[in-house]
């Protein structure tokens, strides 16, 4: 209310004031706003008045709702954001020195090198999601990751293709998932073809790791 135009609007709107919310079930006084009405919005009204965007870090939403949205954060955001996120890959066995693949669409690649890639640490292969499974799976075998992270539509795939052939050589200690819905059929393909339990990962691109 003090620093986002927008929302001191809304408030005023029906004659809301901070002061006003005393306890959560006071909060189903605030009207709801959805992202369709935040895309209206400029970015001078939904911006806090104490942020300077010059100084924050612009992404994009996924846009699996609708159309995508911009997001931006503070280096501070990120950091915590950052840390977040590598902590739910911690406690489940990954280590800074294992090799990491990920079976993604290409244009959400990570690709800048940074000081500890060259000290051996979080090292990483990328591989496109719109390859042939054999090519996947020829990247994968060359590369031998110890962790292998994708969509779960592009493991099964690879999944399917090893358990047919009969021949592996992949054993990584950890397999994750994210962005798609994980069904069963496909958790335990690809659990009997990698030979371990899969980690299925849900995030938002506004909030990185939520479960």
């Amino acid at each position: 209310y003090e620093n986002v135009p927008y929302y001191r609007r809304l408030f005023d709107s029906i004659r809301l004031r901070p002061e006003d919310i005393k306890g959560v079930a006071d909060l189903r006084h605030i009207p709801v706003t959805d992202k369709a009405a935040m895309r209206e919005l400029s970015v001078e009204e939904k911006t806090a008045r104490n942020i300077d965007l010059n100084k924050c870090f612009k992404l994009f939403t996924s846009g699996s709702t609708g159309m995508p949205a911009h997001l931006y954060f503070t280096h501070e955001d990120f950091k915590v954001l950052d840390m977040v996120y590598l902590r739910s890959f911690l406690v489940n066995g990954l280590k800074f020195n294992d090799k990491r693949a990920f079976v993604m669409d290409p244009h959400g690649f990570e690709t800048k090198s940074r000081w500890y890639h060259h000290l051996g640490l979080a090292r990483y292969v990328n591989i496109s999601c719109f390859l042939e499974p054999d090519d996947q799976i020829n990247i994968l075998r060359e590369a031998r990751p110890d962790f292998i992270h994708g969509y779960p539509s592009s493991l099964k795939l690879i999944a399917e293709h090893i358990i047919e052939s009969g021949e592996n050589g992949l054993r990584p200690k950890l397999v994750s998932t994210a962005a798609e819905l994980l069904d069963r059929k496909g958790r335990g393909l690809i659990e009997n073809a990698f030979g371990v339990k899969i980690y299925d990962r849900y995030a938002a691109s506004e909030a990185r790791n939520i479960a």
